[in-house]
């Protein structure tokens, strides 16, 4: 049987609305100036209908779409999780560890973050637009539209100044939470995140400016550490075979279990993300587990499907035609589990539990189906890679609607039956896609990271210095300026596009005046 890897669940987090905002500013403000990284995800209301043409080849035309989209649909909610990295000396020290015990060693390569999730759950003040499909999508996944009216945060966007004072207050700390992420030079990172990021200037800072080149250079001086997207990261860096954010997530999250048990390698350090407990603040804002109706069994086959064991179309995209009704897993540990024998070469019909949840066993068919799969050739893997180049959405989209994430059932069902509330889609929200790609991003570093170490480390033997990367007495500000590779540097993945786009300010390129002056009343000095 494959080895059994546990999602690291329920992750704690905090629900800020209209009743405890104002409790909460300070706290989110003092995080984010002691944060390593901050990781970003929203909600929005819809990604515009075919009127806006958001696959446009021509880039500049494809941000006017998507400028209109930011302006006349609305957020809902707002994910930041902010990680600081607590043991940087322990991390990178490079000493003997013969001597140490096994709580020694673990301490010495645990690479560990202190991760404050925050879910602000908004509401725009003026008339937006909504789309059926994105507001189904919300309320299948547990979003409570009636609670998001009643204790929502008022915001108005772009400039506009609200003349209802509680609105103009909320704003206002709205506003200044976003700032502190500016004003501290706070790196953020992203999933996909183009369209984040353009909601979040629009609803949280300025106007959005009338073309690309001018956004490009507002977010270069408004994050002069960097903007980071895993999505790009994954898709040109790390070249994974599938890159929605739930498959990374759960993925990677195997690999550093796998990796913390294995104390004996020195060469290789693990990733611990701790998430921190919930303030008790204002308990009536805190948003419990929801339950999820069972759906009804869907008659729409599937025409991805060529007998593997799973959602061949969730497996490659994230996404399913049949959503919640779909006959077959989305179960990211079994694919995971699939791929990994698949790549070794030892799959085997034994490796999987063909019963559904020990009530009912698999049929002559379906093992017969399943010997088939082990019989065949590299042409399934190619077709499956093939297929997760197609583009399965209207666009790009928020990280939530690249991956309507996956399950962690315990056992494999190949019966025609239902997929229930899949664990990774009853727990998608603002915040845990934010976590999630928090957790990407710094799983991705600490590999980048550890090849640069090794490289360096190989070139000091060869001259017989040692590198700086070698040695432990380095500052905290210095570590942590090495924690993030400057080669995943503002560059934001574009949906059909063979190169990402890059946040620069080109030598011709004018700021916009709406971020001119909010740079100065911030008074802060501007990137030249």
């Amino acid at each position: 049987m494959t080895e059994t890897f546990t999602p690291e669940f329920i992750l704690p987090f905090n629900e800020v609305t209209r009743q405890n905002i104002l409790q909460m500013k300070s706290e989110i403000i003092s995080r984010i100036s002691s944060a390593s990284f901050v990781s970003l995800d929203t909600e929005f209301t819809g990604l515009g209908g075919s009127q806006f043409n958001t696959r446009n080849k021509n880039i500049d035309e494809r941000y006017k779409a998507l400028a209109q989209i930011a302006s006349h649909y609305a957020l809902v909610a707002l994910g930041i999780s902010v990680f600081e990295l607590k043991n940087p000396d322990e991390a990178n020290d490079s000493a003997s560890t013969a001597d140490l015990s096994d709580a020694e060693k673990k301490k010495r390569f645990e690479q560990k973050y202190d991760v404050h999730n925050y879910n602000l759950l908004l509401l725009r003040n003026d008339d937006y637009v909504v789309s059926k499909e994105s507001m189904l999508f919300l309320f299948e996944n547990g979003f409570d539209f009636g609670k998001q009216l009643k204790q929502g945060i008022l915001y108005s966007t772009g400039l506009k100044e609200s003349t209802d004072s509680r609105t103009a207050l909320s704003n206002t700390i709205l506003r200044d939470i976003f700032s502190r992420i500016i004003i501290t030079k706070t790196p953020i990172v992203v999933h996909n995140g183009l369209l984040d990021l353009m909601f979040i200037y629009h609803s949280f800072y300025s106007d959005l400016p009338s073309n690309l080149e001018s956004f490009s250079a507002d977010l270069y001086e408004m994050f002069p550490a960097g903007i980071y997207d895993t999505k790009y990261i994954a898709d040109y860096h790390t070249r994974e075979g599938a890159s929605y954010l739930a498959y990374l997530f759960r993925k990677y999250e195997r690999e550093q279990q796998r990796r913390a048990k294995n104390l004996h390698d020195k060469t290789r350090r693990y990733l611990v993300c701790e998430a921190q407990d919930e303030l008790k603040l204002d308990t009536s804002g805190s948003l419990g587990l929801w339950e999820t109706p069972v759906p009804k069994k869907s008659k729409k086959m599937d025409e991805y499907n060529t007998g593997k064991p799973f959602c061949e179309q969730y497996a490659a995209h994230g996404t399913c035609f049949n959503g919640r009704k779909c006959p077959r897993t989305h179960d990211l540990d079994i694919i995971l589990d699939y791929e990994e024998k698949r790549a070794s070469g030892n799959l085997k019909y034994e490796d999987f539990d063909l019963s559904t949840n020990g009530d009912a066993t698999a049929t002559d068919s379906d093992k017969k189906r399943v010997r088939e799969i082990e019989e065949s050739d590299e042409k399934d893997i190619k077709k499956l890679k093939e297929s997760s180049t197609a583009e399965m959405s209207n666009g790009v989209g928020n990280s939530g609607n690249d991956e309507d994430q996956g399950q962690t059932a315990s056992k494999l069902s190949l019966e025609e039956g239902i997929t229930y509330g899949t664990l990774f889609e009853r727990f998608h929200s603002a915040w845990f896609d934010s976590y999630m790609t928090g957790y990407v991003f710094a799983r991705q570093c600490l590999v980048e990271n550890d090849k640069k170490r090794k490289e360096a480390s190989n070139g000091s033997k060869a001259t017989g210095e040692h590198s700086e990367l070698e040695k432990s007495a380095q500052s905290h500000e210095t570590i942590l300026a090495e924690e993030i590779p400057d080669v995943f540097k503002n560059k934001l993945y574009l949906m059909g596009k063979q190169v990402p786009l890059s946040v620069v300010k080109s030598q011709f390129a004018k700021n916009s005046k709406g971020h001119l002056t909010r740079m100065k009343e911030l008074n802060i000095k501007r990137v030249k």
